[in-house]
């Protein structure tokens, strides 16, 4: 059997045994042509000829001459039998220009994705792909040509390992895909962050102005708990229904694809620009009232919908405007929950508290000891959260110029700043001016090891 752990450059021994089938020693000796009887050891000529070379195989060692090899005589149970054996070298051009040259560059090729940029998503995906088919079908196609067995191949070992690399090619692109996904939900944090710059700076300066916290103040812009009459709660979920209805209708007239499309679209969009119009205007009416009464319900006709619209006044919008109604003594009550009326002064949405709240939950992971007070490298964890990335020395000096910026002296030690709640907040609606870092060389980067943890530090 050939041995074929070393191919292509393996080298094969082929062996022809001569014996006779009738005569034992006693009678006759079989020799190799000018061997020396009974001598177990090469002797003699066992093949000559010319010298011979075929598209894959050669003699070996090769001679223009011809070659000659030696005969082996040995004796077995009282049979000689005398092996014939030449050696032939494999010739590998083949092997090396159809699949090692082939899977070496499909294998750089799938690393080529490296240096592509990682927004060009479709892109890198092809070159981490591609790769892998092209190594499994060459793959398939060296063991086609080869005799089914499990033994160890140079030739296996090398496709094997080049679509090793290449898979670990195409996981590192899933990897920087789950990476780039998780750092867009932290840059989308920050954005709706940003979305609230106003509002959370203006909440910080009438914190600031009241002297209290940050957090004390949100509560007074969380939704309060009201009791509603049971004709109030019906009358708000037929306004619901009422623009429910007007908006459906307005979709299938589109899907339709009516001749009466774009004018039946503008009558009803102009329906529900008026109950917007209506229900807007609820509270500024009541405070011009300042009376006690529900008007009477009216219709509004858009010409084409007819959509009845009941224009009401309930009691949570009088009180928004300032006006409070007694709830009748008999009548049936229900807990809900309405915008306070701190909110409706200050036009708080929940909406902008939001990314406070989100904050807030973070900021309190961090302060553990219940103080209102985080350093730099909790902060940094905070940072992190919304995919900024910085080290704790740099995030310390960035707490240390935000609070001179706003009038507050620091130690001189930059590592023991620490933050309260409503300048970590501030800090972070207003990280983008802090954010360039100076120009640092190799030496500088990697010098100690400390160096070294806040270069790191700052990698996403």
């Amino acid at each position: 059997a050939f041995d074929l752990s070393l191919l292509p450059y393996d080298v094969q021994v082929a062996k022809i045994v001569v014996a006779s089938y009738s005569q034992d020693i006693r009678n006759l000796r079989v020799i190799p042509k000018g061997g020396t009887v009974g001598l177990e050891s090469p002797s003699g000529i066992g093949i000559a000829g010319k010298q011979i070379h075929t598209l894959s195989w050669s003699i070996y060692p090769p001679d223009e001459d011809g070659f000659t090899t030696p005969g082996m005589v040995s004796t077995d149970d009282g049979w000689d039998y005398v092996t014939l054996s030449w050696t032939i070298l494999r010739r590998p051009q083949f092997y090396e220009t159809q699949v090692l040259l082939p899977c070496g560059l499909f294998t750089l090729v799938s690393y080529i994705q490296f240096f592509v940029s990682s927004e060009a998503v479709p892109a890198r995906a092809a070159l981490a792909v591609i790769p892998v088919l092209i190594m499994r079908t060459m793959s398939d196609s060296v063991y086609r040509a080869l005799p089914d067995g499990s033994q160890f191949m140079l030739l296996s070992l090398f496709v094997t390992l080049s679509m090793f690399l290449s898979v670990a090619a195409a996981v590192e692109f899933a990897v920087v895909e789950f990476l780039r996904t998780m750092q867009q939900i932290s840059e989308n944090r920050l954005a709706g962050l940003m979305a609230s710059k106003q509002v959370v700076k203006s909440l910080i300066g009438i914190a600031t102005h009241e002297h209290i916290s940050l957090l004390t103040l949100v509560k007074r812009f969380e939704p309060q708990e009201r009791a509603f009459t049971k004709k109030e709660v019906e009358h708000q979920e037929k306004r619901r229904t009422a623009d429910r209805n007007l908006v459906m209708e307005l979709r299938s007239r589109e899907d339709l694809g009516s001749p009466a499309h774009d004018s039946t679209s503008k009558s009803v969009k102009s329906s529900i620009a008026s109950i917007v119009g209506v229900n807007q205007g609820r509270a500024a009416e009541a405070e011009s009232q300042k009376e006690d009464e529900v008007p009477d319900d009216r219709n509004l006709n858009d010409g084409e919908a007819g959509v009845h619209v009941e224009e009401v006044v309930d009691r949570a919008e009088a009180r928004e405007a300032g006006i409070e109604i007694e709830v009748e003594p008999d009548g049936e009550t229900e807990t809900r929950k309405l915008r306070s009326a701190a909110s409706v002064k200050e036009s708080v949405l929940e909406a902008d508290l939001l990314p406070i709240l989100v904050t807030a939950k973070l900021f309190m992971k961090y302060d553990l000891d219940n103080s209102n007070l985080i350093d730099a490298e909790d902060l940094r964890g905070l940072l992190k959260f919304f995919g900024i990335y910085m080290s704790t020395s740099r995030t310390a000096a960035v707490i240390c110029m935000y609070l001179r910026d706003h009038d507050v002296h620091t130690d001189l030690d930059e590592s023991k700043v620490e933050l309260t709640f409503s300048q970590a907040i501030g800090l972070l609606i207003s990280i983008e001016e802090y954010k360039l870092s100076p120009h640092r060389t190799l030496r500088q980067n990697f010098g100690s090891w400390k160096d070294c943890k806040n270069y790191f530090q700052c990698l996403p």
